[in-house]
């Protein structure tokens, strides 16, 4: 008769454990669903700098091509030239991708 309570007592014990990860990978998957979004960024096959004019041109393995050119009162640099590129390609690669690259930036600078 003891044992039989101990095997119901593990069972229940390993039945919670079950339904408590179940929720666990549930909430996990809500998480990883809203955060990592995957997102295919090609390749870059060439970069063309002109920095006099402060022009990069970010030419995708793809053949597409995404153009970056510094604004007004900004100074040439080409690391953040290169992920402004990225973030435009990922973004649309439109006049709408820099227009909410933009907005968001202007935002998060403001604060």
């Amino acid at each position: 008769m003891m044992f039989r309570d101990v095997d119901n007592l593990y069972k229940r014990r390993l039945d919670e454990i079950a339904e408590e990860m179940k929720k666990d990978f549930e909430e996990d998957k809500k998480v990883n669903d809203r955060v990592n979004r995957h997102i295919f960024v090609p390749l870059i096959d060439k970069i063309y700098v002109n920095e006099k004019k402060g022009v990069i041109v970010v030419k995708w393995e793809t053949g597409e091509t995404t153009k970056v050119e510094v604004q007004d009162g900004d100074t040439f640099d080409l690391e953040k030239g290169i992920s402004i590129a990225i973030t435009k390609y990922v973004l649309g690669n439109n006049y709408n991708a820099g227009y909410i690259f933009n907005s968001i930036l202007k935002k998060v600078v403001k604060q």
